[in-house]
Protein backbone atom coordinates (compact mmCIF):
# COMPACT_ATOMS: atom_id res chain seq x y z
CA UNK A 1 0.00 0.00 0.00
CA UNK A 2 1.44 3.37 -1.06
CA UNK A 3 0.06 6.89 -1.28
CA UNK A 4 -0.87 6.53 -4.98
CA UNK A 5 -2.97 3.44 -4.36
CA UNK A 6 -4.51 4.92 -1.20
CA UNK A 7 -5.53 8.12 -3.02
CA UNK A 8 -7.02 6.05 -5.84
CA UNK A 9 -9.13 4.16 -3.27
CA UNK A 10 -10.33 7.40 -1.72
CA UNK A 11 -11.30 8.98 -5.05
CA UNK A 12 -12.58 6.00 -7.03
CA UNK A 13 -13.90 3.70 -4.30
CA UNK A 14 -14.72 5.54 -1.10
CA UNK A 15 -16.33 8.66 -2.56
CA UNK A 16 -18.66 6.74 -4.97
CA UNK A 17 -19.47 4.36 -2.11
CA UNK A 18 -20.51 7.24 0.16
CA UNK A 19 -22.55 8.78 -2.67
CA UNK A 20 -24.43 5.50 -3.30
CA UNK A 21 -24.83 4.17 0.23
CA UNK A 22 -24.84 7.28 2.42
CA UNK A 23 -27.03 9.68 0.53
CA UNK A 24 -26.63 13.30 1.56
CA UNK A 25 -23.44 12.73 3.50
CA UNK A 26 -21.16 14.32 0.90
CA UNK A 27 -23.23 17.49 0.81
CA UNK A 28 -23.30 17.78 4.61
CA UNK A 29 -19.61 17.07 5.02
CA UNK A 30 -17.67 13.96 5.99
CA UNK A 31 -15.55 13.67 9.12
CA UNK A 32 -12.84 11.20 8.12
CA UNK A 33 -10.91 9.02 10.59
CA UNK A 34 -7.80 7.01 9.72
CA UNK A 35 -4.52 6.30 11.47
CA UNK A 36 -1.09 7.82 10.94
CA UNK A 37 0.36 5.29 8.51
CA UNK A 38 2.71 6.83 5.96
CA UNK A 39 0.34 6.47 2.98
CA UNK A 40 -2.37 8.18 5.07
CA UNK A 41 -0.25 11.20 6.02
CA UNK A 42 1.66 11.77 2.77
CA UNK A 43 1.44 15.15 1.04
CA UNK A 44 -0.48 13.63 -1.86
CA UNK A 45 -3.05 12.03 0.47
CA UNK A 46 -3.54 15.25 2.45
CA UNK A 47 -4.07 17.16 -0.80
CA UNK A 48 -6.55 14.55 -2.07
CA UNK A 49 -8.58 14.66 1.17
CA UNK A 50 -8.77 18.45 0.94
CA UNK A 51 -10.04 18.21 -2.65
CA UNK A 52 -12.66 15.68 -1.58
CA UNK A 53 -13.88 18.11 1.08
CA UNK A 54 -13.35 15.67 3.97
CA UNK A 55 -12.52 16.95 7.44
CA UNK A 56 -9.93 14.71 9.13
CA UNK A 57 -10.48 13.62 12.71
CA UNK A 58 -7.12 13.57 14.48
CA UNK A 59 -5.94 10.14 15.59
CA UNK A 60 -3.28 9.74 18.34
CA UNK A 61 -0.13 7.90 17.30
CA UNK A 62 0.40 4.26 18.40
CA UNK A 63 -3.20 3.95 19.60
CA UNK A 64 -4.92 0.99 17.91
CA UNK A 65 -7.23 0.78 20.94
CA UNK A 66 -8.77 4.08 19.77
CA UNK A 67 -9.26 2.95 16.16
CA UNK A 68 -12.64 1.21 15.59
CA UNK A 69 -11.19 -0.74 12.66
CA UNK A 70 -8.47 -2.24 14.88
CA UNK A 71 -10.34 -3.03 18.08
CA UNK A 72 -13.62 -4.05 16.43
CA UNK A 73 -13.83 -4.74 12.70
CA UNK A 74 -10.50 -6.34 11.79
CA UNK A 75 -10.51 -8.43 14.95
CA UNK A 76 -13.80 -10.06 13.92
CA UNK A 77 -12.63 -10.49 10.33
CA UNK A 78 -9.31 -12.13 11.22
CA UNK A 79 -11.00 -14.43 13.71
CA UNK A 80 -13.29 -15.57 10.90
CA UNK A 81 -10.36 -16.26 8.55
CA UNK A 82 -8.04 -18.03 11.00
CA UNK A 83 -7.34 -21.68 10.29
CA UNK A 84 -8.67 -21.53 6.70
CA UNK A 85 -6.64 -22.11 3.55
CA UNK A 86 -7.24 -20.31 0.27
CA UNK A 87 -5.90 -21.23 -3.15
CA UNK A 88 -6.10 -17.76 -4.68
CA UNK A 89 -6.66 -14.08 -3.95
CA UNK A 90 -10.13 -14.37 -5.44
CA UNK A 91 -11.09 -16.96 -2.82
CA UNK A 92 -9.94 -14.65 -0.03
CA UNK A 93 -11.88 -11.72 -1.48
CA UNK A 94 -15.03 -13.81 -1.78
CA UNK A 95 -14.86 -14.95 1.85
CA UNK A 96 -14.28 -11.37 3.05
CA UNK A 97 -17.25 -10.12 1.01
CA UNK A 98 -19.46 -12.90 2.39
CA UNK A 99 -18.31 -11.99 5.90
CA UNK A 100 -19.47 -8.39 5.49
CA UNK A 101 -22.78 -9.42 3.93
CA UNK A 102 -23.67 -12.10 6.49
CA UNK A 103 -22.05 -10.86 9.69
CA UNK A 104 -23.37 -7.29 9.59
CA UNK A 105 -27.04 -6.55 9.48
CA UNK A 106 -27.88 -3.98 6.82
CA UNK A 107 -30.07 -1.27 8.31
CA UNK A 108 -30.78 2.31 7.25
CA UNK A 109 -27.80 4.36 8.38
CA UNK A 110 -28.28 7.69 10.08
CA UNK A 111 -25.60 10.28 10.29
CA UNK A 112 -25.31 11.67 13.79
CA UNK A 113 -24.17 15.24 14.35
CA UNK A 114 -23.89 16.07 18.01
CA UNK A 115 -22.84 19.47 19.22
CA UNK A 116 -20.61 19.00 22.24
CA UNK A 117 -18.48 21.28 24.33
CA UNK A 118 -15.18 20.42 25.93
CA UNK A 119 -13.57 22.03 28.95
CA UNK A 120 -12.45 24.97 26.85
CA UNK A 121 -15.99 25.61 25.59
CA UNK A 122 -14.83 24.89 22.04
CA UNK A 123 -17.59 23.46 19.90
CA UNK A 124 -16.78 20.39 17.84
CA UNK A 125 -18.82 17.95 15.78
CA UNK A 126 -18.48 14.21 15.99
CA UNK A 127 -19.79 11.90 13.31
CA UNK A 128 -20.71 8.28 13.90
CA UNK A 129 -21.83 5.57 11.51
CA UNK A 130 -23.57 2.64 13.21
CA UNK A 131 -24.44 -0.58 11.39
CA UNK A 132 -25.93 -2.90 13.98
CA UNK A 133 -28.99 -2.73 16.17
CA UNK A 134 -27.51 -4.90 18.88
CA UNK A 135 -26.66 -4.28 22.50
CA UNK A 136 -23.02 -5.24 22.03
CA UNK A 137 -22.57 -2.64 19.32
CA UNK A 138 -24.12 0.08 21.46
CA UNK A 139 -21.79 -0.86 24.29
CA UNK A 140 -18.87 -0.67 21.87
CA UNK A 141 -20.03 2.81 20.88
CA UNK A 142 -20.23 3.82 24.55
CA UNK A 143 -16.71 2.53 25.05
CA UNK A 144 -15.58 4.56 22.04
CA UNK A 145 -17.12 7.69 23.58
CA UNK A 146 -15.34 7.03 26.88
CA UNK A 147 -12.01 6.60 25.08
CA UNK A 148 -12.53 9.90 23.29
CA UNK A 149 -13.63 11.73 26.48
CA UNK A 150 -17.18 12.40 25.23
CA UNK A 151 -19.62 13.14 28.04
CA UNK A 152 -22.23 10.52 28.82
CA UNK A 153 -25.15 12.84 28.14
CA UNK A 154 -23.87 13.48 24.62
CA UNK A 155 -23.15 9.77 24.09
CA UNK A 156 -26.76 8.92 25.05
CA UNK A 157 -28.06 11.61 22.69
CA UNK A 158 -26.04 10.18 19.77
CA UNK A 159 -27.23 6.63 20.52
CA UNK A 160 -30.83 7.83 20.57
CA UNK A 161 -30.50 9.48 17.15
CA UNK A 162 -28.72 6.47 15.64
CA UNK A 163 -30.77 3.62 17.11
CA UNK A 164 -34.14 5.16 17.81
CA UNK A 165 -36.42 2.80 19.72
CA UNK A 166 -33.71 0.15 19.93
CA UNK A 167 -31.50 2.39 22.08
CA UNK A 168 -30.51 1.17 25.53
CA UNK A 169 -32.39 2.96 28.29
CA UNK A 170 -30.70 5.89 30.01
CA UNK A 171 -29.80 3.96 33.19
CA UNK A 172 -28.05 1.23 31.21
CA UNK A 173 -26.12 3.75 29.12
CA UNK A 174 -24.95 5.56 32.26
CA UNK A 175 -24.11 2.27 33.98
CA UNK A 176 -21.93 1.04 31.09
CA UNK A 177 -20.36 4.47 30.68
CA UNK A 178 -19.35 4.39 34.36
CA UNK A 179 -17.92 0.86 34.09
CA UNK A 180 -15.83 1.74 31.00
CA UNK A 181 -14.65 4.92 32.72
CA UNK A 182 -13.44 2.81 35.65
CA UNK A 183 -11.28 0.69 33.35
CA UNK A 184 -13.53 -2.11 32.14
CA UNK A 185 -12.66 -3.37 28.63
CA UNK A 186 -15.06 -6.26 28.02
CA UNK A 187 -18.42 -5.35 26.46
CA UNK A 188 -19.97 -8.74 27.29
CA UNK A 189 -22.07 -9.45 30.36
CA UNK A 190 -20.48 -11.26 33.27
CA UNK A 191 -21.59 -14.79 34.04
CA UNK A 192 -24.62 -15.02 36.32
CA UNK A 193 -26.21 -17.95 38.06
CA UNK A 194 -29.27 -18.83 36.00
CA UNK A 195 -31.84 -21.54 36.31
CA UNK A 196 -30.57 -25.15 36.68
CA UNK A 197 -29.37 -26.58 33.38
CA UNK A 198 -31.40 -29.32 31.74
CA UNK A 199 -28.84 -29.99 29.01
CA UNK A 200 -26.06 -31.39 31.22
CA UNK A 201 -27.11 -35.01 31.30
CA UNK A 202 -24.97 -38.16 31.20
CA UNK A 203 -26.18 -38.84 27.66
CA UNK A 204 -25.21 -35.37 26.46
CA UNK A 205 -21.83 -35.57 28.19
CA UNK A 206 -21.06 -38.88 26.45
CA UNK A 207 -22.08 -37.46 23.08
CA UNK A 208 -19.87 -34.41 23.58
CA UNK A 209 -16.93 -36.61 24.57
CA UNK A 210 -17.33 -38.76 21.45
CA UNK A 211 -17.39 -35.68 19.21
CA UNK A 212 -14.25 -34.25 20.82
CA UNK A 213 -12.33 -37.52 20.51
CA UNK A 214 -13.33 -37.71 16.85
CA UNK A 215 -12.19 -34.14 16.14
CA UNK A 216 -9.90 -32.47 18.67
CA UNK A 217 -10.19 -29.11 16.90
CA UNK A 218 -13.96 -28.88 17.00
CA UNK A 219 -15.32 -25.71 18.56
CA UNK A 220 -17.84 -25.34 21.37
CA UNK A 221 -20.23 -23.61 18.98
CA UNK A 222 -20.13 -26.51 16.51
CA UNK A 223 -20.80 -29.07 19.23
CA UNK A 224 -23.64 -26.99 20.64
CA UNK A 225 -25.28 -26.67 17.22
CA UNK A 226 -24.97 -30.39 16.47
CA UNK A 227 -26.46 -31.43 19.84
CA UNK A 228 -29.01 -28.60 19.90
CA UNK A 229 -27.93 -27.29 23.31
CA UNK A 230 -26.85 -23.83 24.40
CA UNK A 231 -23.24 -22.72 24.05
CA UNK A 232 -23.06 -22.07 27.80
CA UNK A 233 -24.17 -25.61 28.67
CA UNK A 234 -21.79 -27.06 26.12
CA UNK A 235 -18.89 -25.02 27.50
CA UNK A 236 -19.76 -26.18 31.02
CA UNK A 237 -19.59 -29.81 29.87
CA UNK A 238 -16.17 -29.19 28.32
CA UNK A 239 -14.69 -27.54 31.41
CA UNK A 240 -16.53 -28.89 34.46
CA UNK A 241 -17.67 -32.38 33.46
CA UNK A 242 -14.91 -33.53 31.09
CA UNK A 243 -12.14 -31.45 32.68
CA UNK A 244 -10.83 -30.40 29.27
CA UNK A 245 -9.26 -27.13 28.16
CA UNK A 246 -8.30 -25.88 24.74
CA UNK A 247 -4.56 -25.41 24.28
CA UNK A 248 -2.49 -24.19 21.35
CA UNK A 249 0.14 -26.41 19.78
CA UNK A 250 3.60 -25.76 21.20
CA UNK A 251 6.40 -24.99 18.77
CA UNK A 252 9.31 -27.44 18.90
CA UNK A 253 12.52 -27.41 16.82
CA UNK A 254 11.23 -30.18 14.57
CA UNK A 255 8.53 -32.81 14.47
CA UNK A 256 10.36 -36.12 14.15
CA UNK A 257 9.16 -39.31 12.54
CA UNK A 258 9.21 -42.69 14.25
CA UNK A 259 12.68 -43.60 12.91
CA UNK A 260 14.19 -40.36 14.19
CA UNK A 261 12.60 -40.83 17.63
CA UNK A 262 13.92 -44.37 17.75
CA UNK A 263 17.36 -43.06 16.77
CA UNK A 264 17.24 -40.65 19.71
CA UNK A 265 16.36 -43.48 22.09
CA UNK A 266 19.12 -45.70 20.69
CA UNK A 267 21.76 -43.01 21.21
CA UNK A 268 20.49 -42.26 24.74
CA UNK A 269 20.58 -45.98 25.60
CA UNK A 270 24.03 -46.35 24.08
CA UNK A 271 25.42 -43.42 26.09
CA UNK A 272 23.88 -44.65 29.35
CA UNK A 273 25.33 -48.13 28.78
CA UNK A 274 28.74 -46.59 28.10
CA UNK A 275 28.55 -44.55 31.31
CA UNK A 276 27.59 -47.64 33.32
CA UNK A 277 30.58 -49.53 31.88
CA UNK A 278 32.94 -46.59 32.45
CA UNK A 279 31.76 -44.22 35.23
CA UNK A 280 34.56 -41.77 34.29
CA UNK A 281 33.52 -41.55 30.65
CA UNK A 282 31.99 -38.07 30.86
CA UNK A 283 35.19 -36.76 32.48
CA UNK A 284 36.93 -37.41 29.15
CA UNK A 285 34.32 -35.59 27.02
CA UNK A 286 35.00 -32.14 25.58
CA UNK A 287 31.87 -30.64 24.04
CA UNK A 288 31.45 -27.50 21.97
CA UNK A 289 29.35 -25.49 19.56
CA UNK A 290 28.95 -22.03 17.97
CA UNK A 291 26.46 -19.28 18.81
CA UNK A 292 25.84 -15.65 17.87
CA UNK A 293 26.40 -13.04 20.56
CA UNK A 294 24.61 -9.74 19.83
CA UNK A 295 25.44 -6.13 20.56
CA UNK A 296 21.85 -5.85 21.78
CA UNK A 297 19.60 -8.83 22.44
CA UNK A 298 15.95 -8.55 23.47
CA UNK A 299 15.13 -10.00 26.87
CA UNK A 300 12.69 -12.89 26.95
CA UNK A 301 9.11 -12.59 28.15
CA UNK A 302 9.92 -14.57 31.29
CA UNK A 303 13.01 -12.43 31.94
CA UNK A 304 10.95 -9.22 31.84
CA UNK A 305 8.15 -10.50 34.10
CA UNK A 306 7.61 -8.73 37.42
CA UNK A 307 5.28 -8.79 40.43
CA UNK A 308 2.34 -6.39 40.57
CA UNK A 309 -0.51 -5.61 42.94
CA UNK A 310 -4.14 -6.26 41.86
CA UNK A 311 -4.90 -2.57 41.34
CA UNK A 312 -1.71 -1.85 39.37
CA UNK A 313 -1.72 -1.88 35.55
CA UNK A 314 0.10 -4.59 33.70
CA UNK A 315 3.63 -3.51 32.68
CA UNK A 316 4.24 -2.90 29.00
CA UNK A 317 7.27 -2.95 26.77
CA UNK A 318 7.81 -1.92 23.16
CA UNK A 319 8.56 -4.50 20.49
CA UNK A 320 12.29 -4.58 19.75
CA UNK A 321 14.68 -6.50 17.53
CA UNK A 322 18.21 -7.78 17.89
CA UNK A 323 21.13 -5.65 16.91
CA UNK A 324 22.92 -6.14 13.59
CA UNK A 325 26.23 -5.89 15.47
CA UNK A 326 27.06 -9.49 16.37
CA UNK A 327 29.92 -11.97 16.55
CA UNK A 328 30.03 -15.76 16.39
CA UNK A 329 31.53 -17.44 19.45
CA UNK A 330 32.88 -21.00 19.40
CA UNK A 331 33.37 -22.62 22.82
CA UNK A 332 34.60 -26.03 23.99
CA UNK A 333 34.45 -27.15 27.61
CA UNK A 334 34.56 -30.22 29.85
CA UNK A 335 33.45 -30.95 33.42
CA UNK A 336 36.26 -28.73 34.80
CA UNK A 337 35.54 -25.61 32.73
CA UNK A 338 36.22 -23.92 29.39
CA UNK A 339 39.04 -25.52 27.41
CA UNK A 340 39.06 -23.29 24.34
CA UNK A 341 37.10 -20.43 22.82
CA UNK A 342 37.52 -18.20 19.80
CA UNK A 343 35.54 -15.63 17.83
CA UNK A 344 34.77 -15.82 14.14
CA UNK A 345 36.75 -13.16 12.21
CA UNK A 346 34.67 -10.52 10.43
CA UNK A 347 33.74 -11.45 6.88
CA UNK A 348 34.11 -15.21 7.38
CA UNK A 349 31.52 -17.94 7.79
CA UNK A 350 31.60 -21.17 9.78
CA UNK A 351 32.48 -23.58 6.98
CA UNK A 352 34.54 -26.74 6.88
CA UNK A 353 37.84 -24.89 6.34
CA UNK A 354 37.23 -22.60 9.31
CA UNK A 355 36.10 -25.47 11.54
CA UNK A 356 39.16 -27.50 10.57
CA UNK A 357 41.34 -24.67 11.89
CA UNK A 358 39.20 -24.61 15.05
CA UNK A 359 39.95 -28.31 15.54
CA UNK A 360 43.68 -27.64 15.23
CA UNK A 361 43.42 -24.82 17.79
CA UNK A 362 41.36 -27.06 20.10
CA UNK A 363 44.00 -29.80 20.01
CA UNK A 364 46.67 -27.30 20.97
CA UNK A 365 44.50 -25.99 23.83
CA UNK A 366 43.95 -29.54 25.11
CA UNK A 367 47.70 -30.20 24.99
CA UNK A 368 48.34 -27.15 27.16
CA UNK A 369 45.34 -27.17 29.54
CA UNK A 370 44.46 -30.87 29.76
CA UNK A 371 47.80 -32.74 29.51
CA UNK A 372 46.32 -35.78 31.26
CA UNK A 373 43.79 -36.20 28.43
CA UNK A 374 46.30 -35.33 25.71
CA UNK A 375 48.98 -37.75 26.83
CA UNK A 376 47.19 -40.96 25.82
CA UNK A 377 44.71 -39.37 23.37
CA UNK A 378 42.19 -40.08 26.07
CA UNK A 379 39.70 -37.33 25.26
CA UNK A 380 36.39 -37.64 23.37
CA UNK A 381 34.94 -34.89 21.18
CA UNK A 382 31.24 -34.04 21.24
CA UNK A 383 29.62 -31.61 18.80
CA UNK A 384 26.34 -31.44 16.89
CA UNK A 385 25.57 -32.42 13.30
CA UNK A 386 26.08 -29.05 11.62
CA UNK A 387 27.37 -29.37 8.02
CA UNK A 388 30.77 -27.90 8.94
CA UNK A 389 31.14 -30.42 11.79
CA UNK A 390 30.27 -33.50 9.72
CA UNK A 391 32.11 -32.56 6.51
CA UNK A 392 34.48 -35.11 4.98
CA UNK A 393 37.45 -32.76 5.52
CA UNK A 394 36.84 -32.56 9.28
CA UNK A 395 36.05 -36.26 9.65
CA UNK A 396 39.29 -37.19 7.85
CA UNK A 397 41.25 -34.89 10.16
CA UNK A 398 39.70 -36.45 13.27
CA UNK A 399 40.29 -39.97 11.95
CA UNK A 400 43.97 -39.32 11.15
CA UNK A 401 44.47 -38.05 14.71
CA UNK A 402 42.53 -40.96 16.23
CA UNK A 403 40.03 -38.60 17.86
CA UNK A 404 36.96 -40.35 19.21
CA UNK A 405 33.59 -38.61 18.78
CA UNK A 406 30.42 -38.95 20.80
CA UNK A 407 27.16 -39.30 18.80
CA UNK A 408 24.59 -36.51 18.93
CA UNK A 409 21.00 -37.16 17.76
CA UNK A 410 19.82 -34.69 15.11
CA UNK A 411 17.42 -31.87 16.02
CA UNK A 412 18.11 -32.37 19.73
CA UNK A 413 19.44 -29.17 21.34
CA UNK A 414 18.08 -30.46 24.68
CA UNK A 415 20.88 -33.07 24.58
CA UNK A 416 23.68 -30.62 23.71
CA UNK A 417 25.36 -29.12 26.84
CA UNK A 418 26.20 -25.90 25.00
CA UNK A 419 22.53 -25.36 24.13
CA UNK A 420 20.90 -26.25 27.44
CA UNK A 421 23.63 -24.93 29.76
CA UNK A 422 26.49 -22.71 28.56
CA UNK A 423 24.91 -20.42 25.95
CA UNK A 424 21.75 -19.61 27.99
CA UNK A 425 23.90 -18.76 31.05
CA UNK A 426 26.16 -16.63 28.89
CA UNK A 427 23.45 -14.76 26.99
CA UNK A 428 20.90 -14.18 29.76
CA UNK A 429 22.92 -11.54 31.68
CA UNK A 430 23.81 -9.80 28.39
CA UNK A 431 20.19 -9.29 27.33
CA UNK A 432 18.91 -5.69 27.42
CA UNK A 433 22.50 -4.44 27.52
CA UNK A 434 23.99 -2.49 24.66
CA UNK A 435 27.48 -3.02 23.29
CA UNK A 436 28.62 -0.57 20.64
CA UNK A 437 31.58 -2.48 19.20
CA UNK A 438 32.64 -6.06 18.59
CA UNK A 439 35.46 -5.67 21.13
CA UNK A 440 32.90 -4.80 23.82
CA UNK A 441 30.84 -7.89 22.92
CA UNK A 442 33.93 -10.11 23.08
CA UNK A 443 35.02 -8.67 26.43
CA UNK A 444 31.56 -9.13 27.95
CA UNK A 445 31.38 -12.71 26.63
CA UNK A 446 34.71 -13.60 28.21
CA UNK A 447 33.65 -12.12 31.53
CA UNK A 448 30.40 -14.11 31.55
CA UNK A 449 32.31 -17.32 30.77
CA UNK A 450 34.56 -16.79 33.78
CA UNK A 451 31.55 -16.50 36.12
CA UNK A 452 30.69 -20.19 35.67
CA UNK A 453 32.18 -22.22 38.50
CA UNK A 454 33.61 -25.72 38.32
CA UNK A 455 30.61 -27.03 40.26
CA UNK A 456 28.30 -25.54 37.59
CA UNK A 457 30.13 -27.42 34.83
CA UNK A 458 30.10 -30.61 36.88
CA UNK A 459 26.34 -30.25 37.47
CA UNK A 460 25.85 -29.72 33.71
CA UNK A 461 27.34 -33.13 32.93
CA UNK A 462 25.23 -34.77 35.63
CA UNK A 463 22.16 -33.11 34.13
CA UNK A 464 23.21 -34.47 30.74
CA UNK A 465 22.83 -38.03 32.05
CA UNK A 466 19.44 -37.17 33.54
CA UNK A 467 18.27 -35.90 30.18
CA UNK A 468 19.19 -39.20 28.51
CA UNK A 469 16.95 -40.98 31.04
CA UNK A 470 14.07 -38.60 30.28
CA UNK A 471 14.38 -39.15 26.55
CA UNK A 472 14.15 -42.92 27.02
CA UNK A 473 11.13 -42.62 29.31
CA UNK A 474 9.36 -40.29 26.84
CA UNK A 475 10.18 -42.65 23.91
CA UNK A 476 12.12 -39.96 22.05
CA UNK A 477 9.34 -37.35 22.15
CA UNK A 478 10.39 -33.74 22.60
CA UNK A 479 9.84 -33.05 26.30
CA UNK A 480 8.96 -29.40 25.75
CA UNK A 481 5.92 -30.35 23.71
CA UNK A 482 4.45 -32.69 26.33
CA UNK A 483 3.85 -30.12 29.08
Amino acid sequence: MNSDLYCDILVNKLKPGIRNKRRGMLSKGVLFLHDNARPHTSCKTVSTIIKLGFEVLEHPAYSPDLAPSDYFLFGLLKKELKGKRFDSDEDVQKVVQDFFHTRFLRVPIKRVFTSCQNDGDDVFWIVFDFYLLKKMDQRTCIKFCVKNVIKCVHAFRMLTVAYGEATLDRSNVYRWYKMFSEGREDVNDKERAGRPSTSTTDEKINEVEKMILANRRITVREVAEDLNISIGSCHSIFINDLGMRRVAAKFVPKLLNCDQKQHRMNIANEMLDSVRDDPNLLQRVITGDEAWVYGYDVETKAHSSQWKLPHEPRPKKARQVRSNVKVSLTVFFDFRGVVHHEFLPQGRTVNKEYYLQVMRNLREAIRQKRPDLWKNKYWILHHDNAPAHTSLLVRDFLAKNNTLTMPQPPYSPELAPCDFFLFPKLKRPMKERRYATLDEIKTASKEEQKKNTKNAFLKCFEDWKTRWHKWIISHGINLKGTE
